[in-house]
């Protein structure tokens, strides 16, 4: 399936759409990667705040380690600072490790590893509206083809069919439920 997001083709894979490297990226995650109970996962939807909340998480985990004149998020962007679970298999130097899930995987894709450890997981969620908006301005911007990317009104439907991502409430309702569990 086309999906709204710009263009490229987008696969139903343990029950959200998402593109092929994704795919590739959850399977390696579910396979390789093992939570420690020092984790912490940063967690969101698409376009919810995911890069603020990784400066902030990444802020607070290495105050110790770094002044304010040292800290690496003033050379880097939150994201070069916080490794994610695609690339989770590399040595991280960092106490307690701090992760983040690339691309927002929805709470029942991510590795048992995780679902089943003591580690912490912090989940940030924003208005479905905000959300949406954001995400397709964000995504047509870069559409290959600016003149061929989909309308707001299409994008908007196609959303509303849960084919562009996971529901968002279906995403903050099994990430709220989990800890309910805890």
């Amino acid at each position: 399936m086309i999906g709204w997001n710009a263009g490229y083709p987008l696969y139903q894979y343990q029950g959200f759409w998402c593109s092929p490297n994704f795919i590739e990226d959850i399977i390696l995650a579910q396979e390789g990667f093992r939570a420690e109970p020092t984790d912490i996962f940063v967690c969101s939807a698409s376009k919810s705040g995911t890069t603020w909340l990784k400066a902030l998480t990444f802020a607070i985990v290495t105050r110790t380690r770094y002044d304010t004149s040292t800290s690496p998020l003033l050379s880097k962007v939150s994201h070069d600072c916080i490794p994610t679970l695609s690339n989770s298999g590399k040595k991280l130097d960092l106490r307690p490790r701090t992760s983040s899930n690339r691309h927002q995987t929805p709470y029942h894709a991510l590795p048992k590893s995780l679902l089943n450890s003591d580690c912490k997981v912090v989940y940030i969620c924003r208005e479905p509206k905000d959300v949406f908006v954001s995400l397709y301005h964000f995504l047509a911007k870069r559409a290959p083809n600016k003149d061929d990317y989909l309308s707001l009104e299409k994008a908007f439907d196609l959303s509303c069919e849960s084919k562009s991502m996971d529901p968002i409430w279906t995403m903050k309702t099994r990430f709220c439920s989990s800890n309910m569990k805890k």
